[in-house]
C-alpha cells in the first residue's frame, strides 16, 4: 500500500493512497506524535472510525433529499454518515504529484444508483507550511449535487490522555441535534454544559457536536497539551467545525465542513456545487510549542 512522506524543518508526516489517510503526523524534534495512528497499513481497511481518512463525499450525517424535484436516495435506510459506503474514506486515490513538503492526490466519483448526483473529479493537497499542515480540497461535478469533505484525524499530543487535554472552541453558535446526531434546524448559542468557550480539560464530556465557525481568520478550535507544551489551532474557511471525541482510541477530531444534512434545510447555508463551478475547501492545522514560534 503506498505511502508517501512529506516533511519540513518543524514537521514529517506519511500519507496513505488508501483513503488519503493521515497515517502519521509528528514534530520533528522529539519524534512527538500529534495524531492517532494505527500500527498496520492493515489496520485502516477495517477501521470504522475513519481514523486519519478523507471523508466524503458528504462529511457528516445526511438524509435522502430532494434536487430540482428529484428524489435522491441514498445507501442508508435512515441516514448516510461519512460518504457511506461509497466513501472517499474507503478508495485508493492516484497520486498526482509527490514534493518534498507536499503531496496532491486526485479520486474520481462516478454517479451509482443510490447515492448523490453527478461524476465528481475532487483533487486533495497536504502541504506543510512551517508548524502547519495546509489543507485544500478541489473538486467538481457534471451535475448539481452536494460536496462537503472533511479531514477525520484524531489528536493528541504525545499520547498523553486526552481527558486531560485543555478545549478552547471559539464559535458563539451550535446547531441542536436529535438523538441520532442529525440536526433539528434550530441553531442556540454556545454555553452551558461543556459548551464553554474558555478553555477546560476535556475531562468526561462527551463532545460529538456541530459549531459555527463566526471567523475564517480565527481559529474555532484550541487543543493544548496537559503541561501547556503543545497546542493546536485549527483555521477553516468551512461554515462548521464537528468536533467529535474517541476514548476508545484517546484523541479527538476537529471536522471542518459545511453544515450536516443542510439539502434538507433551506435556511443551511447551501452545500450544492453546479456544473463547471469549482469546490475549494481550505482547512489549517496550525501547531505551536513553548520551543517554536510559528511564522504564518
Amino acid at each position: 500500500m503506498e505511502i508517501y512522506t512529506i516533511e519540513n524543518d518543524y514537521l514529517s508526516a506519511e500519507i496513505m493512497a488508501y483513503g488519503a489517510v493521515i497515517k502519521a503526523l509528528k514534530f520533528k524534534k522529539g519524534d512527538v506524535p500529534l495524531v492517532v495512528s494505527f500500527p498496520s497499513t492493515k489496520d485502516y481497511l477495517e477501521d470504522p472510525m475513519y481514523v486519519g481518512a478523507c471523508v466524503g463525499r458528504y462529511a457528516g450525517r445526511i438524509r435522502h433529499y430532494s434536487l430540482d424535484g428529484e428524489r435522491v436516495t441514498l445507501s442508508s435506510d435512515a441516514f448516510e454518515l461519512h460518504g457511506g459506503t461509497q466513501g472517499w474514506s474507503k478508495k485508493k486515490w492516484s497520486l498526482v504529484k509527490h514534493q518534498k513538503d507536499r503531496v496532491e492526490l486526485s479520486l474520481d466519483c462516478p454517479q451509482h444508483k443510490k447515492g448523490h448526483p453527478g461524476h465528481v473529479r475532487v483533487n486533495l493537497v497536504y502541504k506543510l507550511v512551517d508548524t502547519t499542515l495546509d489543507i485544500d480540497y478541489t473538486a467538481v461535478s457534471d451535475k448539481v449535487t452536494p460536496i462537503n469533505p472533511t479531514q477525520h484525524s484524531y489528536f493528541c499530543f504525545n499520547g498523553l490522555p486526552i481527558e486531560d487535554h485543555q478545549l478552547k472552541i471559539n464559535a458563539k453558535n451550535r446547531l441542536v441535534l436529535q438523538d441520532d446526531l442529525l440536526p433539528t434546524g434550530e441553531i442556540v448559542a454556545t454555553k452551558g454544559d461543556h459548551f464553554g468557550t474558555t478553555a477546560a480539560p476535556i475531562q468526561q464530556a462527551a463532545y460529538d457536536d456541530v459549531f459555527i465557525v463566526d471567523d475564517p481568520h480565527k481559529p474555532v478550535a484550541q487543543l493544548s497539551s496537559p503541561d501547556g507544551k503543545f497546542t493546536l489551532e485549527v483555521f477553516t474557511d468551512q461554515k462548521a467545525v464537528v468536533v467529535f471525541v474517541s476514548r476508545d482510541l484517546n484523541g479527538i477530531c476537529f471536522e471542518t465542513q459545511g453544515y450536516p444534512d443542510a439539502p434538507n434545510f433551506p435556511h443551511f447555508p447551501s452545500t450544492l456545487v453546479v456544473p463547471n463551478e469549482q469546490y475549494h475547501q481550505k482547512t489549517v492545522y496550525r501547531f505551536l510549542t513553548k520551543d517554536i514560534k510559528a511564522e504564518k
